[in-house]
């Protein structure tokens, strides 16, 4: 009887951990795929990098890259447009 009950705490355990593992790694994942995204705005935004080179650095077609990450681009060019637009303003 006191196996089955150190088994099902051990368990009980073993899949809290992979519960936790679980989790890590999916945080993990979201904040490298922001940064990736982060990244490739600047490319895109600061130094007019091709669509080709990121895909190549991102290890996918251009075709992917220009699909996933274009509205992101476009939106971070309407919102930096947008701030400086105010800057000018203000000024």
């Amino acid at each position: 009887m006191g196996f089955k009950i150190n088994h099902e705490i051990n368990h009980e355990f073993a899949v809290r951990d992979a519960v936790a593992a679980t989790r890590d790694a999916a945080k993990a994942v979201v904040g490298a795929s922001q940064r990736l995204e982060h990244a490739v705005i600047a490319a895109r935004l600061a130094g007019g990098v091709s669509w080709t080179s990121i895909a190549a650095a991102a290890g996918i077609t251009w075709q992917a890259a220009l699909e996933r990450w274009e509205r992101a681009v476009s939106e971070a060019e309407v919102d930096h447009a947008t701030r400086e637009a105010m800057f000018k303003e203000l000024a």
